[in-house]
């Protein structure tokens, strides 16, 4: 049987169910496996399926030895190089296989229910009752627009970064007319950069202005010596919470956009036969939209509370209404680094620590009990 084999069955009953098999429910497979916890991990696509379908230029920000899940990982790339998706696909794909973590795919969670001292969680492949619940969903699988929406009569094609066909289909469909990237954040950055470098039109619509992230030898220097810092500070503040979105990256995409090469629009209003109208009244005769404006967090439906963005309420991973249930890998939840891969990375030892207290606590048994 393979890792991730349609003929792995949902058991009746494990100690902890994991919602999602990217990294972090990799992660997380990896040390309850380490502690000899009883568990099983779940996706409704297959392990991974989100990296695999990220555009292939989109690269991580951060340098190798940060986003390894684990640190005997560090060298198997160069510990400073910013690799790609799909060089991170095929890492998850070698951790999955090496670690021995076997995946139920194609199991979508719809209902968790608290039940005894456990949960019932409903998924398409049927029930399992769980004394503890690790939502793993991340952001990937649910990519979203601007908010408010533009009106939109069809006319020019409008696609998500998640689905960012690469430079060569875009010329064909934007029939070399202008392309207008839509964000200001590392998508947006690497996104217009690409089509700018492949001779392309590219224009910018942003609702803020845009920050660029330091850049040249000094830049790379701050950036590789903040790292080390920032693991000595999580460590003397594990719950500090700050924003952590990061913003575009430096370099090409400042000389590009300060050297006028890439406009910048303000907020689209309305895109009507083949002319984006933006909401200063300013007008493009475009030929493609790219929505580069972030993803949302895919939730089962569970009782929760939820904070002004959406996310739910907890004390570092916990629901806060729900016990017994935990979110790894969603914006500060225990810290500024708990949506990063980094973040992922330690986060999933101290949940991992939890989980067995909490084991230890009811005399080792991980099972759930009977109400």
């Amino acid at each position: 049987m393979t890792t991730s084999d349609p003929g792995f069955s949902l058991p009746a009953r494990t100690g902890v169910l994991i919602v999602g098999a990217g990294p972090a429910g990799l992660a997380l497979a990896r040390q309850l496996r380490r502690r000899r916890i009883d568990h099983c991990i779940v996706d409704q696509d297959d392990a991974g399926a989100s990296w695999r379908s990220m555009p292939p230029a989109l690269r991580l920000v951060s340098p190798w030895w940060t986003n390894a899940l684990c640190w005997r990982d560090v060298f198997r790339h160069p510990p400073f190089a910013l690799v790609d998706a799909p060089q991170f696909a095929a890492y998850l794909d070698e951790f999955r296989t090496r670690e021995d973590i076997r995946v139920v795919p194609g199991c979508k969670v719809t209902a968790i229910a608290a039940h005894g001292e456990g949960h019932v969680v409903t998924t398409s492949r049927g029930q399992v009752r769980s004394r503890f619940v690790v939502v793993c969903t991340g952001y990937f699988p649910h990519p979203v627009g601007p908010d408010p929406a533009a009106d939109d009569d069809g006319s020019i094609p409008v696609v998500h970064a998640a689905a960012y066909p690469g430079p060569e289909k875009v010329r064909r469909l934007a029939g070399g007319r202008p392309v207008i990237v839509v964000g200001r954040r590392v998508s947006a950055g690497q996104i217009m950069v690409e089509l700018a470098d492949a001779g392309i039109e590219v224009a910018l619509s942003t609702r803020a202005p845009v920050e660029f992230r330091r850049d040249g030898r000094l830049g790379a220097l701050k950036d590789a010596l903040y790292y080390f810092y920032e693991e000595l500070l999580v460590v003397l503040r594990p719950r500090l919470r700050l924003p952590s979105f990061p913003v575009m990256d430096g370099g090409r995409s400042r000389e590009l956009f300060e050297a006028g090469r890439i406009p910048r629009y303000p907020p689209i209003r309305a895109l009507r036969e083949g002319v984006v109208e933006f909401e200063d009244g300013s007008t493009l005769e475009a030929g493609m939209v790219v929505h580069a404006t972030g993803y949302r967090p895919g939730l089962p439906e569970l009782p929760i509370d939820t904070d002004a963005d959406g996310l739910p309420r907890c004390y570092d991973w916990e629901s806060t209404r729900t016990p017994g249930v935990f979110f790894l890998g969603l914006d500060n939840r225990r810290n500024y680094r708990s949506r990063t891969l980094r973040g992922i990375r330690s986060d999933c030892r101290a949940l991992a620590r939890t989980l067995q207290a909490r084991i230890d606590a009811a005399g080792g048994n991980s099972q759930p009990v009977e109400a």
